[in-house]
């Protein structure tokens, strides 16, 4: 369940799987502290959930794809991890899961020398922005960013180069590696007000749960 922790936000715990065990899945806590992956965000206040992820690529996909009916214009993603961690593949099922429900079908490659790639499911813009390029945080107007935060779904890669210039109400997504080979761990930190409702639903999705998603 949810609960307040040492003054720092809200936290899940109980989710399942474990090292090594028959689910596949690794759970491996709270993550309040101001570790080396996010110590460019302030996490003070924040809810956070670390949810666990099974070994393959298809399940990293397979979470994006329940994740991608939640989203809705305004709302922006920071997909912060290291190169290889998974982001790419994220952002990529969830702009391909929210065009396939549209009935569109379009080839999503990364924006590593674009920057910036739109799509359009019929009913909101959908960016994917890959900053690592991005020479200066003076170039976030000149990409078009600051309004699509306002008026579309947002996945950003390498969110530290907005140099916090990006929403209030984002939401970072942490991709984390683990001492057992191919895992992975996505920590959830969030601090609006319309993530409180989301992050259950979130967890649902991540266990395979979509009763209430």
């Amino acid at each position: 369940g949810w609960r307040q922790v040492d003054g720092w936000g809200i936290g899940f715990e109980g989710c399942v799987g474990g090292w090594g065990g028959g689910g596949g899945g690794v759970w491996v806590g709270f993550f309040f502290q101001a570790e080396d992956g996010i110590r460019d965000y302030d996490v003070t206040g924040v809810q956070t959930c670390a949810l666990p992820i099974c070994t393959s690529p298809q399940d990293t996909a397979a979470l994006a794809a329940r994740i991608a009916p939640l989203l809705r214009a305004g709302d922006t993603l920071l997909l912060d991890g290291d190169i290889g961690s998974g982001k790419t593949h994220f952002a990529r099922a969830i702009i391909q899961t929210r065009l396939g429900n549209a009935g569109r079908a379009e080839t999503v490659p990364s924006p590593t020398y674009t920057l910036v790639q739109a799509y359009c499911d019929g009913i909101v813009d959908i960016w994917h922005a890959d900053l690592f390029r991005l020479a200066s945080p003076d170039e976030v107007a000149d990409l078009g960013l600051d309004d699509a935060f306002r008026e579309a779904i947002c996945l950003v890669e390498w969110p530290d180069r907005l140099a916090g210039q990006h929403p209030d109400g984002a939401m970072l997504i942490r991709f984390e590696t683990c001492s057992e080979p191919g895992v992975r761990v996505l920590i959830f930190h969030a601090s609006a007000p319309r993530w409180l409702q989301i992050l259950p639903l979130i967890e649902h999705a991540a266990t395979g749960n979509t009763a209430h998603v």
